[in-house]
């Protein structure tokens, strides 16, 4: 195995890791950001819910009180009219009439203070879900003053990554290439790793003495037995420090 391979795999996982790097920051920054938004959609949602609920409120109010004050000058009328008749039976009937009409005014003075109340605490929730809505769009406007540059930086420096990881990709091998890119994958970001004293630093396990003696020799690579990791040959004094890493 020509030594530029392993020393191109070796490059391929620094570029990868640092492309790995930057993704996760950009992925949190909009996750940070796309959260305040949603988070300020439901706010603007509950809060039109809260108004049309409140303009129905009022909207029926209008409606009993104009129908209350229809019914106060019917009453008018109606003790205006009674005084003058001289008929009992008349007088009768107009008078349960005056007081089905009292009862029935007084079951809509009862339904308008209901709608006060109502009207009193709608009014107080909305100005408490505008207040938060404000507090949020506040949010949202300066986590996109802060971002908005370093979102943008953090994708011009992934895409400048990923044109210098597929020149050192196109130096691999097809079959090579997958197989490093599957145990990066299911690695979290660690797919090539040194041996030291026998031992791989991935996850510590000890090697056959076979494949050790073969690594060793330099230009050699193999897969981990238990990690599947692609091992290289690093002395001691050289090896990077990701042993324990599983």
């Amino acid at each position: 195995m020509d030594a530029s391979v392993i020393e191109t795999l070796a490059a391929l996982q620094v570029i990868d890791r640092r492309i790995k790097d930057k993704e996760t920051e950009l992925a949190e920054l909009e996750k940070e950001t796309g959260g305040q938004r949603s988070l300020l959609e439901a706010k603007e949602a509950e809060a039109a819910t809260a108004r049309e609920e409140l303009a129905q409120v009022a909207s029926r109010r209008r409606d009993l009180e104009a129908k209350l004050q229809d019914e106060e000058a019917r009453m008018k009328e109606r003790r205006m009219l009674l005084g003058r008749l001289r008929n009992d039976k008349e007088a009768g009937a107009l008078q349960r009439e005056i007081e089905i009409a009292k009862e029935t005014n007084s079951r809509v003075e009862e339904e308008l203070l209901t709608l006060i109340e109502q009207s009193e605490a709608l009014e107080g929730n909305l100005k408490t879900l505008d207040e938060e809505r404000e507090a949020i769009a506040g949010n949202v406007a300066r986590l996109g003053e802060a971002s908005g540059g370093r979102t943008q930086a953090l994708r011009s420096e992934i895409e400048a990554g990923r044109a210098e990881r597929d020149s050192h990709a196109e130096r691999l091998g097809a079959p090579l290439r997958r197989r490093y890119e599957q145990v990066f994958q299911r690695r979290n970001g660690i797919a090539v790793i040194a041996v030291t004293d026998g031992h791989c630093r991935g996850c510590n396990v000890t090697l056959p003495p076979q494949m050790w003696n073969k690594i060793r020799r330099g230009n050699e690579f193999d897969s981990c037995p238990s990690c599947q990791r692609i091992l290289v040959w690093q002395p001691v004094a050289e090896a990077p420090a990701a042993a324990g890493e599983s």
